[in-house]
């Protein structure tokens, strides 16, 4: 028995865009969040419950000991001059912070979005999850072409938008190398 029963709810090309666009890491992600995987889960996939996930951030003052040392200098050498209980942390933990999700079921695979608080209070969370949910390891490009694909097909007046920052960035570099090049005396061309 499959432990979430595969219901097709949106082509296997589109989900395996989704796929590639929500695990891989590139510049644009949070665009990805903000205006590709909200709409496609909202509208395509079936809503199964909440989670809660738990960060705990180590504190940068004791290195997550809870204790803080002061040392002492001299040439290679390091000594200890005291160690006291840490005023920023106390406990080695300096931020423990809980996101309520929402957890969404898209043609077999499960997928997170945040959501408000509120809601976790209203009905009962069914996972804790530890920390940061790491996602496979997947090509940057073709990541990056997933997530404008997605955008194209579900949210074409952000991809206009998004395409016209770029051409409008990638033309002022130009603008501005020509520029530079047109700047430099006749002998300090590289040609």
């Amino acid at each position: 028995m499959e432990l979430f029963p595969h219901k097709k709810h949106i082509s296997d090309y589109m989900a395996t865009c989704f796929y590639l666009a929500n695990s891989g890491v590139y510049e644009e992600k949070q665009l990805f969040y903000q205006h590709v995987k909200n709409i496609i889960l909202e509208k395509h996939a079936d809503f199964i419950g909440y989670d809660l996930q738990i960060i705990e951030h180590k504190c940068w003052s004791c290195g997550g000991t809870g204790v803080w040392k002061k040392y002492w200098y001299e040439g290679n050498a390091r000594y200890l001059l005291k160690e006291e209980k840490c005023w920023n942390c106390k406990n080695g933990i300096y931020q423990i912070k809980k996101i309520s999700l929402k957890r969404y079921i898209l043609n077999g695979s499960v997928y997170h979005i945040p959501c408000d608080e509120s809601m976790i209070d209203k009905e009962p969370v069914q996972n804790i999850i530890q920390g940061i949910v790491k996602h496979d390891v997947v090509d940057l490009k073709e990541a990056f072409e997933s997530f404008l694909i997605l955008l194209w097909v579900y949210n074409r007046t952000e991809f206009y938008y998004h395409v016209k920052n770029v051409l409008k960035s990638k033309i002022q570099g130009i603008a501005e190398f020509v520029q530079n090049l047109m700047s430099r005396k006749n002998n300090d061309l590289p040609f």
